[in-house]
């Protein structure tokens, strides 16, 4: 009687911590299943959070592929505009210049032609804007050995260096008008394109040529003077030898005047003559191999690309040194 009231009462106890069991399992459960739809609710709103992210994203882009679109629209209206204007004012005359600031001007021009000549057989460095990110790209400009040609070749990274380089290659004789954004809203609006903050106004310049409008960003004001009055020298030399006649009518009327664009009417008449006979100096450089590569390292620093320009020039990193 003993063993089966000891018997009974152990499967009492047994049956007791089953049902206990049972009821701890069926807890567990139940807070498995509560925490597991938590978690998909999370997942849910996660994943309608980043639809509605990426949504807001690809509107954001196509709104500014509209805007970049009709700024393009107006950049070719108005270049159209620009071009008939020029046209106009090459007919008017030159106003009178006192012959010694007329000669104080020239030698000014002729010795920042020299400079720019000088430096842009090196390579220069600047940034090329690319009108459909609104980024300056880094590149460097060149004059070919015969100084009839301009070359703007983007610069690419060491992990890129099997990828081909873009490159502008442009007749300077086909060079019709280089803006700035002093006197002219093509260049202004060239400006506006470019991301905020990448640089200032009086270093952008807009290079009117056959091929389409380019964009071009130098390291600084005096960068850009020097680059506007190469160019114009060098377009001066290639038009007198076209047209030898020119040289008969050598007047210094008619010179741009510092700080504005390079028109048209600033390449055409005497002025052009008296632009040309600079050319004959350019050969000598005004400054040493080591300075010219101090002012180029100098200038690709003031641009933010001197580790890049220290690989394009094949010199290894400044932490590597």
């Amino acid at each position: 009687m003993r063993r089966m009231a000891t018997l009974s009462a152990a499967r009492g106890h047994l049956a007791l911590r089953c049902a206990r069991f049972c009821r701890l399992a069926e807890n567990l459960q139940g807070a498995s299943d509560e925490r597991l739809g938590a978690l998909q609710r999370r997942l849910s709103e996660a994943e309608a959070r980043r639809a509605g992210e990426a949504a807001g994203r690809a509107g954001e882009l196509e709104a500014a592929r509209g805007r970049w679109a009709a700024e393009s629209a107006e950049l070719g209206q108005q270049l159209e505009v620009a071009h008939g204007f020029t046209q106009s004012l090459s007919q008017l005359p030159a106003p009178a210049v006192p012959p010694h600031v007329a000669a104080a001007m020239v030698s000014h021009v002729w010795a920042r032609a020299r400079l720019f000549a000088c430096r842009a057989r090196s390579g220069s460095p600047c940034r090329v804007v690319h009108q459909g990110t609104g980024r300056g790209v880094p590149a460097s400009y060149t004059v070919d050995d015969s100084m009839e040609t301009l070359i703007i070749e983007e610069l690419v990274t060491p992990a890129d260096v099997s990828s081909p380089r873009r490159a502008h290659v442009h007749r300077l004789r086909e060079v019709r008008n280089v803006w700035v954004c002093a006197d002219s809203e093509l260049a202004r609006c060239m400006h506006r394109v470019l991301r905020r903050g990448i640089t200032d106004p009086d270093r952008v310049l807009l290079l009117d040529v056959p091929a389409g409008p380019v964009g071009l960003v130098v390291h600084s004001p005096q960068a850009r003077e020097e680059l506007l009055d190469g160019l114009a020298v060098l377009v001066a030399v290639q038009r007198v030898e076209r047209e030898p006649e020119l040289l008969g009518r050598c007047s210094p009327a008619g010179l741009r005047p510092p700080g504005l664009s390079l028109q048209a009417a600033h390449l055409s008449g005497p002025v052009c003559a008296m632009l040309a006979r600079g050319g004959a100096g350019l050969v000598p450089p005004p400054e040493s191999p080591k300075a010219t590569r101090r002012a180029l390292d100098l200038a690709a620093r003031s641009l933010g690309m001197e580790e890049l320009w220290r690989h394009h020039m094949g010199e290894p990193p400044r932490d590597t040194e």
